[in-house]
């Protein structure tokens, strides 16, 4: 799937991508368990108020990485990159 994308490519927009993941997920937790009620304590609630607060986080980080790995396709002067040159090579990696 990534095989014409550069490596260096991958770890600068993927793995902030996953740290922030797994903070909005601690964020999305301990948000909801600080500010629930005290009574009466429904799991299931809980479960998919965490979960929701979490989604909406995700989708909202989604647009900064999306941006970052279109606009490297290309170089200062509005050309394509030699690895991004073809159609089907940036219709693998979108």
């Amino acid at each position: 799937m990534y095989g014409a994308l550069p490596r260096a490519v991958f770890a600068y927009g993927w793995i902030p991508f996953l740290i922030v993941t797994v903070l909005c997920l601690l964020f999305s937790v301990v948000y909801v368990l600080v500010h629930r009620a005290t009574r009466p304590r429904y799991l299931g609630t809980t479960t998919i108020t965490i979960l929701g607060l979490f989604f909406t986080l995700i989708s909202s980080i989604l647009v900064p990485l999306d941006v970052f790995l279109i606009s490297y396709m290309k170089n200062p002067d509005g050309t394509w990159k030699d690895w991004a040159s073809t159609n089907d090579e940036r219709d693998s990696i979108k």
